[in-house]
């Protein structure tokens, strides 16, 4: 009789016992979890910090590599060595990139985006040295007017803007007329959005070759 009270009184003090020794194995398990958890976190960072250092470096070797182009390009445009020059065009650098810049009275007749004759000779010397001197590059073409608002051919164009990338249209067409691969090139119509000094200089079409190719 006191033999069974003694072990039905040491019984909870065991399940205690056992519940303890479950509690430290459990703790133990959420210990090397964590553990684990923060190596692998670790590794992460490492490895974002790694891609960062390269992004790093890869946009220093890029803007030394764009330091480069604009002098090689501000050279060329210095001493006269576009290719372009006596095509009867302006020619100018804008950060790595080549302006051939055409007037639009050059070009066409007021309110018009029909080429005219002489407007031909001077879009033809330029398809040459495109397709000679830089047949990898890409080229924008963008039309502008000035600032003075539709009047007499209004209803045909309805805004400068659409007047000034009919005119872009119409200098890509002629351009693959002469060679050059549509796929290379993409217009763009800016309207009186980007004037230049008087009204007369802001009538321009801009043949631009694209440096990143």
């Amino acid at each position: 009789m006191h033999a069974r009270m003694r072990i039905l009184a040491l019984t909870p003090v065991l399940a205690a016992a056992l519940l303890a020794g479950g509690c430290n194995k459990n703790r133990g398990m959420d210990l090397a979890s964590l553990e684990a958890e923060n190596q692998e976190l670790r590794d992460r960072n490492d490895l974002v910090e790694q891609a960062l250092n390269d992004a790093e470096s890869r946009n220093a070797q890029l803007s030394s590599e764009n330091a480069d182009l604009r002098d090689q390009l501000a050279q060329r445009v210095q001493t006269g060595s576009t290719g372009f020059e006596g095509s009867g065009a302006s020619i100018s650098a804008r950060n790595t990139d080549i302006v051939v810049s055409v007037a639009g009275d050059v070009l066409f007749q007021s309110g018009s985006a029909d080429l005219r004759a002489d407007a031909k000779r001077t879009l033809s010397s330029i398809a040459s040295t495109l397709n000679s001197r830089y047949s990898g590059h890409r080229i924008e073409i963008a039309g502008h007017t000035d600032s003075d608002p539709m009047r007499r051919t209004k209803k045909k164009w309805t805004d400068n803007e659409n007047l000034s990338a009919q005119r872009a249209l119409a200098v890509e067409r002629y351009l693959t007329s002469q060679g050059v691969a549509a796929n290379r090139m993409h217009i763009s119509g800016f309207g009186p959005a980007m004037p230049k000094g008087s009204k007369k200089d802001s009538r321009r079409v801009e043949i631009i070759v694209l440096a990143d190719g």
